[in-house]
């Protein structure tokens, strides 16, 4: 395959877990679980993935001065491994869920998504090793939280809609870019003690 298809393959993928796409993707299936009638799962749901997303933002802010002294190669956790396998890990564990399936499935669907984002990630050079697995570590965990909390998804819940939208979204957002990380590293070198490790 030519450097150049292999790289473009790589972006593709990986914009799948930009957060460009992934909030706007994040809010529809709120908006649908909730005039669905499954408040819990809206609740639930959604506070587990905007935890996900606070824990990620938290190790950044943490990792990015001062991750190398801790291990080498360990500056920016990967918010988009952590982000793809938090919400689409969980959101394939609701529906096996909802359909009779046992939702101890949400691990090792969760864990594929990590693996197809961080290779992504590491193909495009901009992500370490540990770094990917810190963020698939914290993305597998927010998706069996969001899973727990959300509860069992009601015999009516209207999926196939939420589906729909989802796609929809899918279709709109798919590669845009949303340009937290410089926003992040900057912030994260003003902020006492961290502004220490510099």
């Amino acid at each position: 395959m030519p450097f150049s298809l292999h790289l473009h393959i790589m972006h593709f993928v990986t914009a799948f877990a930009d957060e460009a796409l992934l909030l706007p993707l994040a809010a529809s299936v709120v908006f649908g679980f909730a005039t669905s009638g499954w408040r819990r799962g809206a609740a639930g749901w959604g506070g587990a993935v905007a935890l996900t997303l606070a824990v990620m933002l938290g190790l950044k802010l943490a990792l990015i001065p001062c991750g190398h002294l801790l291990l080498p190669g360990l500056r920016s956790p990967s918010g988009h491994t952590a982000a793809a396998a938090a919400i689409y890990g969980s959101l394939i564990g609701i529906w096996t869920r909802h359909r009779g399936r046992s939702s101890l499935w949400t691990a090792p669907v969760a864990l594929g998504v990590a693996v197809v984002i961080a290779v992504s990630r590491l193909a495009l050079h901009v992500h370490s090793p540990i770094e990917v697995l810190v963020g698939g570590g914290v993305g597998i965990t927010g998706a069996m939280l969001a899973v727990v909390l959300a509860g069992p998804p009601p015999a009516g819940l209207r999926l196939r809609s939420i589906a729909v939208a989802m796609v929809v979204v899918i279709v709109v957002f798919h590669g845009f870019q949303l340009p937290a990380e410089a926003e992040i590293r900057r912030l994260s070198f003003t902020i006492w003690p961290f502004s220490a490790c510099r």
